[in-house]
C-alpha cells in the first residue's frame, strides 16, 4: 500500500511539473517562425549628374532578394582614381516607399561640388533598409 501511494505521489509531481514547464516551453519569444525572404538592395550602373555651381546626381539600384524593403536610405561616395574619398552624400527615399523583390529604383540627391564631380574616378553607394512584408 505504501508503495502504491509513493508511486501516485511521484506521478502527481511529474504531471504537476509538466503542467508548469509546458507553458514556458511555448513562450512566443522562442518560437522560430518559417524563414521569411530577405531583400538585397544594390546599386548598379553609373551615376548621372546635373551640374551648375553644384551637382545633383541620380543612380539606379535593384532589389535582388526575394523579400521587400522600406525606409530605404544610403550614402553615395565619390572616389578619386586612387580610391580616396572626395565627398559623400546621404540620401533617403520616402519612408513609406516599399521596394518589391526584383524592383529597380532610382536614388539621388544634391549636392556634390563640380570639382569633386570632375575629379571623380569611381563611386560607391551603400544602401540600408528595413525588411517589410511583401503584399
Amino acid at each position: 500500500m505504501r508503495l502504491l501511494s509513493r508511486a501516485r505521489r511521484l506521478a502527481a509531481r511529474a504531471l504537476f511539473a509538466g503542467i508548469l514547464v509546458a507553458p514556458l516551453a511555448c513562450d512566443g519569444d522562442d518560437y522560430d517562425s518559417p524563414m521569411q525572404p530577405h531583400a538585397s538592395l544594390a546599386s548598379r550602373g553609373a551615376l548621372s549628374f546635373s551640374c551648375g555651381v553644384n551637382c545633383s546626381y541620380e543612380g539606379e539600384a535593384v532589389n535582388n532578394g526575394a523579400g521587400c524593403a522600406d525606409n530605404v536610405r544610403g550614402i553615395t561616395r565619390l572616389l578619386a582614381s586612387n580610391g580616396s574619398e572626395l565627398a559623400n552624400d546621404e540620401w533617403q527615399l520616402a519612408p513609406a516607399r516599399r521596394i518589391n523583390a526584383g524592383e529597380a529604383f532610382l536614388y539621388g540627391d544634391c549636392c556634390f561640388s563640380l570639382a569633386d564631380r570632375n575629379n571623380m574616378g569611381s563611386y560607391r553607394t551603400e544602401i540600408f533598409w528595413d525588411e517589410t512584408t511583401c503584399y
